[in-house]
């Protein structure tokens, strides 16, 4: 998520009376703390009260439309940030988010568009850049993907999100030792990282080396012990392992 400007801004702000606009801005900030906590319905409550007052307040329908996006509410999501680009077509936030909810909603390839329309104002986002690189990998534009989380990764080098979203990309693009570098950086930054640890395993397996990522699969069901991706992968390297040793 793009953090938010701090900053009021409305195509009716200038008709407000100071007064209510320190009360749309506190508002708005209510509501941003209580999004950003997980809790939806607070924070679409005062995002509603903000657009009482205000029904053109970019920020409130931005972030209103982040809450319909986080349940999985696409649809009016979109129309929550359509508005909020009608009256400022530039607010970078809108368009990020708006990107991500139409990849969410499988439109891979507008969700580009839009993401390349954000990157048009703010190029060095590594975090627009990550998802657009994600949407890339799932039209199967594996090299352009790679290109672009290497972007995101010069602006953020040691995020471990965007290095594990790279080890997803190398390996689609069957180069499971840069994929396997990869999962090794995420996992000495966070040990713990299951996914991390099963993408891990997946690219020991695809390299031959059976043992390691039965041992890498272990480490995850320590983590998680009912995870049934890492049962299921354990389970085929034992099976591949029994049927090679016969």
């Amino acid at each position: 998520m793009v953090p938010p400007s701090g900053k009021h801004t409305s195509s009716s702000s200038d008709q407000l009376d100071e007064e209510k606009q320190n009360k749309v801005s506190w508002l708005n900030n209510k509501g941003i703390s209580f999004l950003y906590a997980g809790k939806y319905l607070e924070a679409t409550s005062y995002f509603n009260n903000a657009l009482k007052i205000s029904p053109n307040d970019e920020i409130a329908l931005s972030h209103k439309g982040d809450v319909l996006a986080s349940v999985g509410v696409y649809k009016d999501a979109i129309l929550c940030y359509d508005k909020a680009l009608e009256i400022n077509s530039k607010n970078v936030h809108a368009l990020h988010n708006k990107a991500k909810a139409l990849a969410n909603s499988g439109e891979d390839k507008t969700a580009i568009d839009w993401f390349n329309k954000a990157l048009e104002i703010d190029s060095t986002n590594p975090f627009i850049l990550c998802n657009k690189a994600k949407a890339l990998s799932r039209i199967d534009s594996q090299k352009s993907a790679l290109s672009c989380i290497d972007d995101a990764l010069n602006y953020s080098p040691d995020n471990i999100d965007i290095l594990y979203i790279k080890g997803n990309i190398l390996s689609r693009l069957s180069n499971f030792q840069d994929a396997l570098d990869c999962y090794n950086k995420v996992l000495e930054i966070n040990p713990k990282r299951t996914d991390a640890l099963i993408c891990k395993g997946n690219e020991l397996t695809n390299l031959g080396l059976h043992q390691d990522a039965i041992l890498c699969y272990d480490q995850a069901l320590e983590n998680d012990p009912d995870n049934p991706f890492v049962i299921e992968n354990k389970n085929h390297v034992l099976a591949k392992m029994e049927k090679t040793n016969e």
